[in-house]
């Protein structure tokens, strides 16, 4: 290609991978701790020091996230400017207050819920769970205005019962109020029978949090191929006993009313004829300790897998290699929660089929990883059905995928472009590419990802599934490249003009959106700062 003649381009839609978040290293248990920890704690010494630990560096990346968000809402809602008239969008403030309930297991979420609708002018009310941690009343304030909006952590019966209440008085508010809740969770892993047996096992260890391993699935000959033995063989080493007693893996549940629900619940499993593997006892004396519980049962549907019990408690439930599929259908009927699940196996096929059965199924769901682990910045989370609103805190504005695009694709290119027009080259052209095609998907939800546009440019696309879009877009595709080639000093393609840096001329152009792939739409322009905005603040401390 010509010294004198470039057509750079960029990809608005790159999922990011999962991305490390900095946490502070500790030691494997304190040997001292300076707080007095009550005995009706939910958790052991060494969970404490380590939430304590993490729970403030966790609340902080929460509060950053939080304006980074307002900031890209910001950035994003300045209107597009048309024949010179711009078209500014102003983000107000809540029309009264934002009351939040929030949880006593999860002290970051206690900060957050409150306080980033304060950093953006709201005025907030604040119900924390009486058994919360205090360290977080003495952090942050709340007061009272008209009603707004509703921030919810806990029950599925309270958040129902808050929201009946809010409906009731709709005629007394100025607006209508938006209710975010998070509430319970049946969770599930289903084992395939090409599972990786000793991952899935330790995968499936897990203790008391609305996420984490509830209902298990699995193959028979993955249980009789070792997954029975090795899971009692590590729940068998799971020490439970005060928390102030470094030793101790688990600690007591909350208080009297969790430790009477779990005890009654497993009481109701011996009752309908369910054997208990491991675990089966409590005591209630002194501190609320219940033994970790594995229950195996012939009905899927028996109590213990339908309703949420918050406890160390699994009921697995195993079924016939060849009836992987039914059972797919029975975990995605059986409950009314659809919070967090996960899929084992080591097959592709069998991976697909299970995404799409249990498509409804939770708001999250992981590969060959235990359901729960989401970390802000890392996954989008949100919940499903009964399980709550489904707000995918950090999605299409998720810090770290920003920046995986940005740093290492965008900004540079932007950079590189500029100084090629600088330089004194005289025909420069920029596209963004937008289309997305079914058969092109790496994964669900993929989009445009890097160089996914060569198999228009060459026509090496599948013919047997390509849209007709996808052919015809190829072909208009190539015809561009062609006429660039003939004469790089022409327009590629209709309205497709010479690019100039900055936000006073429509120079970029986006290719294909919303379908636009004949020869005389396939280009829109716009500014080049409506995508290159971010790179202001990398471009200051790259300086």
């Amino acid at each position: 290609m010509s010294t004198e003649s470039l057509i750079i381009e960029d990809h608005r839609h790159i999922d990011a991978p999962p991305s490390m978040v900095y946490r502070e290293s500790l030691p494997d248990c304190p040997s001292t701790f300076g707080t007095p920890v009550p005995l009706n704690d939910r958790t052991s010494l060494e969970s404490l020091y380590k939430d304590r630990k993490n729970g403030a560096p966790w609340l902080t990346d929460f509060l950053r996230f939080g304006v980074k968000y307002v900031e890209d809402l910001t950035l994003s809602n300045q209107g597009r400017t048309l024949l010179g008239h711009g078209s500014p969008t102003r983000i107000p403030t809540s029309w009264g207050f934002v009351f939040v309930v929030t949880p006593f297991n999860f002290t970051a979420i206690g900060g957050n819920l409150r306080a980033t609708p304060a950093l953006v002018g709201d005025v907030v009310v604040w119900k924390p769970s009486p058994a919360a941690t205090y360290s977080i009343h003495r952090i942050f304030t709340a007061f009272l205005l008209s009603f707004a909006a509703l921030n919810f952590t806990g029950s599925t019966f309270i958040f129902k019962k808050l929201w009946k209440d809010i409906a009731a008085n709709m005629d007394k508010y100025k607006g209508y109020p938006r209710v975010v809740g998070e509430t319970g969770g049946k969770n599930f892993h289903v084992m395939h029978k090409s599972a990786e047996i000793r991952n899935a096992v330790i995968q499936s260890i897990r203790g008391q949090k609305r996420s984490v391993l509830s209902r298990l699935y699995v193959s028979s000959s993955v249980w009789t191929g070792g997954f029975e033995d090795q899971l009692l063989s590590e729940i068998s080493k799971i020490k439970v006993g005060s928390p102030l007693e470094c030793g101790n893996f688990l600690g007591p549940v909350i208080g009297r009313p969790a430790f009477d629900k779990i005890m009654s619940y497993i009481q109701k499993a011996k009752d309908a004829g369910a054997e208990i593997l491991t675990g089966g006892t409590g005591d209630g004396s002194k501190g609320y300790f219940v033994q970790p519980t594995v229950i195996l049962t012939k009905d899927p549907r028996m109590v213990t897998m339908v309703e949420e019990i918050f406890g160390p408690i699994l009921t697995a439930y195993v079924f016939d290699d060849e009836d992987y599929e039914k059972t797919l259908e029975l975990i995605d009927t059986t409950t009314e929660y659809g919070l967090t699940g996960a899929i084992f196996t080591s097959e592709r096929k069998a991976l697909i089929t299970a995404t799409n059965a249990l498509r409804n199924a939770a708001g999250n769901v992981y590969y060959n990883e235990k359901c729960t682990g989401a970390v802000a910045g890392q996954q989008p989370f949100g919940d499903a059905r009964a399980s709550g609103t489904n707000d995918k805190a950090g999605n299409d504005t998720d810090v770290i995928a920003d920046v995986f695009r940005d740093v290492p694709f965008l900004c540079p290119a932007s950079l590189w472009i500029a100084a090629f027009v600088e330089s004194g080259i005289s025909s420069v052209f920029r596209y963004e590419y937008g289309p997305v095609f079914p058969d092109l998907q790496l994964f669900p939800n993929a989009g445009a990802w890097r160089s996914t546009e060569l198999q228009e440019v060459f026509g090496t696309y599948n013919a047997s599934t390509a849209t007709q879009n996808e052919v015809t877009l190829s072909k208009t595709f190539q015809t561009a490249i062609a006429n660039f080639i003939k004469n790089p000093n022409e327009p590629p393609a209709p309205n497709w003009p010479k690019y100039v840096p900055g936000n006073l001329t429509q120079t970029l152009a986006r290719l294909a959106y919303v379908e636009n792939v004949e020869t005389d739409n396939f280009v829109q322009v716009v500014t080049s700062d409506s995508q290159d905005t971010p790179c202001k603040l990398w471009d200051a401390l790259l300086d």
